[in-house]
């Protein structure tokens, strides 16, 4: 499908479907959208919580002569990540 502009601009833009359907102006889009996505807030609160949990939980297993501690420690901390992002994601309005 070609689109001409009106004559005064002289200008042609071209749309070719690919071999899955999309059209390869799509391709800039899904670029954006993983460029938003890294951007968002409750990303990159998760990747600092993944970070700070991963840091807490090797410090406790050196420290913490008990591995059931260190256990349970990942557990809350896997519990409290879902609540981290979850209500940052809902309070921001992004379901």
């Amino acid at each position: 499908m070609v689109l001409t502009l009106p004559p005064e601009t002289r200008q042609t833009v071209s749309f070719k479907a690919t071999s899955e359907g999309r059209q390869m102006g799509e391709e800039k889009n899904l670029d954006s959208r993983w460029r938003d996505f890294r951007r968002h807030p409750a990303v990159q609160a998760a990747a600092v919580y993944i970070g700070a949990g991963w840091a807490i939980v090797q410090a406790a297993d050196i420290f913490v002569p008990n591995p059931d501690v260190v256990r349970w420690l990942g557990v809350i901390l896997a519990v409290g990540f879902l609540v981290v992002v979850g209500g940052g994601s809902v309070a921001l309005g992004h379901p």
